[in-house]
């Protein structure tokens, strides 16, 4: 089984541990969201269990996915159906089948795998039940944590896992690998592009966009700004009343938040390295992100940005973001959220006016 791309090294150090007989009982797999943490995890429990069991790998995966197959154990969090979003932790109820999967005996005598979907979620109760078991994991048992932010895993978990970080993929293996998923087949090649900027090279969130259309919403939003700038209410205004109508801060609500940030750091990284008269100086990393910069975002646009200057850029990209987190803390009216955000496309000489 080949590894997932940006994987390769992980999944080689892995596999000499499994070889040597010696393989750590406890993982920490860190990384940006939508990097494919968690499919690498799974496509290790995959490899491990057909080096193991004397069932082929389809019967196997198929027993995983109607989540039959009882050698393995997923903990994830759940789904809040009032809100339309996944719960933002992992609570006691997700944890709580661990206990009896710790004593019951593993099918063929084969190896346990726990994998634990953004185990810095768990909060500090659930945590400690999940120590009890790092503590005393008994013979060939693996675990799995993935995390976006370990800092927020108590230091006794910390203590008793080896750790593996992960980044994000460039720009061009990004675009690379999205061509070989058939999701990405009938997107225009334009488009393709801008998926693949668009993720920052983590290709879960690239297929999440796909499969929500996310590049119609990120037009909307560029169209939005330009009206915002040149006064055109109706623009600016419709598109606010459109988000506005969807009360729930669901994950619509995330992906339109992370594009409005994406695009002020664009923003802000260009209007930087442009004003310092640094182009010539980039690395071939940074050159190409601000092409991409250059060539996606409309050009009346990019002249509304630096038209803010550095400093004033800085002070609405805080802002926005200020305003884009204490909407979802507090559920504000996201129509007014929306217009309060599109209003720092102006200096804050021209918001007083």
């Amino acid at each position: 089984m080949s590894a997932l791309i940006g994987f390769e090294t992980l999944e080689k150090e892995l596999q000499q541990q499994l070889s040597a007989g010696n393989i750590h009982h406890a993982h920490i797999i860190s990384g940006p969201q939508g990097v494919g943490k968690a499919s690498f995890a799974l496509d290790m429990a995959y490899k491990i269990f057909e080096d193991t069991s004397e069932e082929s790998l389809d019967i196997i995966k198929s027993k995983i996915v109607a989540g039959s197959y009882p050698n393995l154990l997923r903990i994830q969090r759940g789904f809040d159906d009032k809100n339309n979003r996944q719960q933002t932790e992992i609570t006691k109820d997700q944890i709580t089948p661990l206990y009896s999967f710790m004593r019951q005996t593993t099918a063929d005598g084969g190896w346990r795998i726990i994998i634990v979907d953004r185990a810095d979620l768990m909060n500090r109760t659930v945590q400690n039940a999940l120590l009890k078991s790092l503590e005393e994991p008994g013979t060939k048992t693996i675990f799995f944590l993935t995390v976006e932010n370990k800092s927020l895993l108590l230091p006794t978990i910390l203590s008793r896992c080896q750790h593996h970080s992960v980044s994000a993929l460039n720009y061009d293996q990004t675009l690379e690998y999205l061509n070989t998923l058939s999701e990405f087949q009938d997107t225009d090649s334009a488009d393709q592009e801008i998926y693949a900027w668009l993720s920052q090279g983590c290709i879960g969130r690239c297929v999440h966009m796909i499969k929500n259309d996310t590049l119609e919403l990120w037009r909307e939003l560029l169209n939005a700004y330009i009206a915002r700038a040149e006064e055109q209410q109706k623009g600016y205004l419709d598109f606010a009343e459109a988000i506005g109508k969807n009360r729930s801060y669901d994950e619509s609500y995330e992906t339109l938040a992370s594009l409005i940030r994406f695009l002020w750091s664009e923003a802000l990284f260009a209007i930087t390295f442009k004003d310092k008269n640094a182009v010539s100086d980039l690395s071939e990393v940074h050159q190409r992100r601000l092409d991409l910069y250059d060539k996606h975002i409309p050009e009346e646009l990019c002249e509304d940005f630096k038209n803010l200057g550095i400093r004033d850029m800085i002070k609405n990209y805080q802002s926005v973001d200020q305003e884009l987190m204490e909407a979802k803390r507090r559920y504000l009216d996201k129509k007014v959220v929306i217009l309060n955000v599109l209003k720092y496309i102006k200096t804050p000489h021209q918001l007083a006016e």
